[in-house]
This record gives structure tokens, sequence and C-alpha cells, in this order.
């Protein structure tokens, strides 16, 4: 058995991370109208606007997030795709 800071390793427990991708998914899923990145930064505010936009590339990458540009051709807006 290893040690790791003088506690065994069979005794640490690792705690699932918390999933803000499913979270951020099962949210666009809800919203009829999809979101903008604003709409989503007021939901998920504790998290740094960096980390934001990169769930939101890991999401499109995945194929679970599709995107459209507004009529004002300045944001884009979120949508969730169903799986």
């Amino acid at each position: 058995m290893k040690r790791r800071n003088k506690q065994f390793v069979q005794n640490i427990k690792e705690t699932e991370p918390y999933s803000i991708k499913k979270d951020m998914y099962d949210w666009l899923i809800i919203q009829a109208d999809g979101a903008t990145f604003g709409e989503t930064y007021t939901k998920f505010n504790y998290y740094s606007p960096r980390y934001i936009r990169e769930v939101i590339r890991n999401l499109k990458d995945l194929k679970l997030l599709t995107t459209k540009i507004c009529r004002c051709h300045k944001a884009s807006i979120y949508y969730g795709v169903k799986k």
C-alpha cells in the first residue's frame, strides 16, 4: 500500500466533482428561446466567465449545444440539443 501524507490510500475517499456541464446542459434544454452568454453567466455567476466559455465550447464540441446569431448580429444564442 502506498502512503500519501501519512494516510493510507485505502482510507482516502475521493468526492465526485460538481458537474457544471450537466447543470448547464439541463438549464439550456429548459430554455425555450435559448440563452445568450449574459443570461448563462447570470445563472452560473459563481464561476468565472472564462470557465463558463470553456464549458460552452466543450458542449458545442460534444454536439449537445447549437448556436444561432441574434438578429442584431452581435450575440450568439445557445440552444440545448436533446439526446
